[in-house]
C-alpha cells in the first residue's frame, strides 16, 4: 500500500511537470498598441533587456518630436514611460543598444547634428555626447556595441579638400569619448550606414559610392579595430546598401537599395567574395534585416502600398522558404521600422500603427514563424495601470536556474513573496517588506533545487495568490 501511494505520488509530480511543460515552455506572442491622446507616436527601434522584457525608442509628435522611451515586460505590459532628453524639444531618436550596466545609449539627432545619449536601466538620463567633428557637415545613420563596452558610429561627413563626401567612422570608450575618428573616399560621394563587428574585433559597414559617371553602387568594408581598410567589396550598380547583419561565424548578408522597385540582398564571406546577389520584390519597401541561428535571413518592411507589414525569409541560398503579410482589421495601416531577434528564437518588432492619420507605437512579438495575435484595437495606453493587484507567470518558465517573477500592487503595504515546494514546504522568502504601489519584479535563483514543480505565493493585505513554476535542470 505504501509503495502504491508513493507511486501515486510520483506520476502526480511528473504530470505536473509535463502540464508545465506544455502550458509555458511554447514562445509568448502579444501585440500592444501604445498611444498619446493628442500626439502621434511610433516606435523606431526596440531591444530586449536582460531581464527578458523590452526597452523602445520612440518619438513623439510629427513637428519638434521628443525622444520617448518605454519599458515593457516580457508579455508586452508597459512599465514605464520616460522622456531622457526633457530639455531637448527636437529629438529624432535612430537606434537603441543596452550596455553592461543594463541602462542604455541611443543614437539620436537634433539640429545641431548626432549625439549619444545615455541613460540608466530606469530611463533616467546619466550623460550627453555630441559629435560635430571638425568637418563642414557630418551625419551618423548607424552604430552598435563594440567588445571592450564602447562604441562604434558610421555615416559620412562633407569634405572640401577635396570637394566630396567621405564615409565616417568614429570609436568611442564607454563613456562616449572619442578614440579614434577617420574618413574614407572610395569616389566622389560615400556614405555608411550600418556597421557591425565580428568575434575577432573586426568591423563591417555597408553603404554607397557614388562615382564621376553619375552611378551608384553598393559598397561593403571591412576595417580593423583601429579603423584600417582590410578589403572593399563594390557591386550592384544603380544601387545603395543600408543595412547588414552576421549570418553565422563566416558570412555577412547586406540589404541594398535600388532606383525602382524592389531591393537586393547579398551574401558575402568575410573575405569579400560574394556567394550570391539576388533581387526581390516582397516586401514592398524593406526596413529591418535579421539573422537567425541556421542560418536563414529574415526581411522585414512594408507591403500592399505601404499599409501593412510583411515578412520574407531566405535560406543559405538566397531561395525565400516562408514569408507573411500580418492582418490588421482595427487600423488603417501598420508599418515597421525595427525587428529584432529575441531569446526564446522568435522577433519583436516596433512601427507604427494608424487611425485616421494618426499614429499609435506599434509593438509586435511573435514566435519563430512570425505568428501574433489579430492586430485589431488599441490594447495599451501611455500610462502605467496601477489600479488592480496582479502576480503574473514567471518568465522564463520552465526555467535552470534562474527565473522573474512580476508582482503589482494597488496600494501601500507589506509584500511577501515566498517559494514553495510541492509538498507545501516553505524554501524561501523573496520579499517581506513595506511597497507602494506600482510594479516589481524579482529574481528567483534555484541552483540550490532539484528539478520539479515548486509555487509562489503573494500576499499583500487581503490579495493572496499562488502561481506554479517549473525548474529543469
Amino acid at each position: 500500500m505504501k509503495n502504491k501511494h508513493f507511486l501515486n505520488n510520483i506520476i502526480t509530480i511528473i504530470l505536473l511537470l509535463i502540464n508545465s511543460i506544455i502550458g509555458y515552455s511554447q514562445p509568448v506572442t502579444w501585440y500592444k498598441v501604445i498611444g498619446d491622446p493628442v500626439k502621434s507616436m511610433s516606435g523606431v527601434s526596440i531591444v530586449q533587456t536582460y531581464d527578458g522584457g523590452y526597452v523602445l525608442v520612440a518619438y513623439k509628435g510629427s513637428v519638434d518630436p521628443r525622444l520617448a522611451m518605454l519599458k515593457l515586460d516580457y508579455l508586452g505590459n508597459l512599465q514605464w514611460l520616460k522622456y531622457p532628453a526633457d530639455t531637448i524639444t527636437s529629438v529624432d531618436p535612430v537606434k537603441i543598444v543596452q550596455t553592461n550596466d543594463s541602462g542604455f545609449v541611443i543614437l539620436c539627432l537634433d539640429a545641431g547634428g548626432n549625439f549619444l545619449l545615455k541613460t540608466d536601466k530606469d530611463g533616467n538620463f546619466k550623460w550627453r555626447k555630441d559629435y560635430p567633428d571638425t568637418a563642414v557637415v557630418s551625419r551618423l545613420y548607424g552604430f552598435t556595441k563594440t567588445l571592450d563596452n564602447g562604441f562604434i558610429l558610421c555615416g559620412n561627413y562633407d569634405s572640401y579638400n577635396p570637394p566630396s563626401e567621405k564615409g565616417y567612422l568614429i570609436k568611442t570608450d564607454s563613456l562616449g569619448n572619442v578614440k579614434w575618428q577617420r574618413g574614407y573616399l572610395d569616389s566622389i560621394s560615400n556614405n555608411y550606414g550600418d556597421v557591425i563587428q565580428f568575434p575577432d574585433s573586426n568591423f563591417y559597414i555597408s553603404g554607397y559610392t557614388w562615382n564621376f559617371a553619375n552611378k551608384s553602387y553598393s559598397v561593403a568594408k571591412k576595417f580593423s579595430f583601429t579603423g584600417d581598410v582590410i578589403w572593399t567589396k563594390i557591386f550592384n550598380v544603380y544601387s545603395g546598401a543600408g543595412m547588414l547583419t552576421k549570418v553565422l561565424n563566416d558570412k555577412i548578408a547586406v540589404w541594398s537599395t535600388t532606383q525602382s522597385y524592389g531591393y537586393y540582398i547579398t551574401l558575402l564571406d568575410t573575405i569579400s567574395n560574394i556567394d550570391w546577389s539576388n533581387f526581390y520584390t516582397f516586401p514592398d519597401q524593406l526596413w529591418a534585416l535579421n539573422s537567425i541561428s541556421n542560418g536563414n535571413i529574415v526581411v522585414s518592411g512594408f507591403v500592399n502600398q505601404g499599409s501593412t507589414i510583411g515578412i520574407n525569409r531566405l535560406n543559405l541560398s538566397g531561395n525565400s522558404n516562408f514569408s507573411k503579410t500580418f492582418i490588421h482589421p482595427g487600423f488603417n495601416l501598420i508599418g515597421v521600422n525595427c525587428t529584432a531577434n529575441t531569446n526564446d528564437n522568435g522577433f519583436i518588432l516596433t512601427g507604427s500603427a494608424d487611425i485616421i492619420f494618426k499614429s499609435h507605437i506599434l509593438v509586435v512579438k511573435t514566435d519563430s514563424l512570425f505568428n501574433a495575435p489579430l492586430i485589431t484595437n488599441i490594447t495599451n495606453t501611455s500610462e502605467i495601470n496601477k489600479n488592480n493587484f496582479e502576480l503574473y507567470q514567471n518568465y522564463p518558465n520552465p526555467f535552470n536556474p534562474i527565473t522573474n517573477i512580476k508582482y503589482q500592487i494597488q496600494k501601500t503595504g507589506l509584500v511577501t513573496l515566498k517559494i514553495y515546494d510541492i509538498t507545501g514546504r516553505e524554501i524561501k522568502t523573496l520579499v517581506n517588506e513595506i511597497k507602494n504601489p506600482g510594479s516589481y519584479i524579482v529574481t528567483f535563483n534555484g541552483t540550490e533545487l532539484s528539478s520539479g514543480v515548486y509555487f509562489y505565493r503573494i500576499q499583500a493585505g487581503d490579495f493572496v495568490q499562488v502561481k506554479k513554476m517549473v525548474l529543469i535542470k
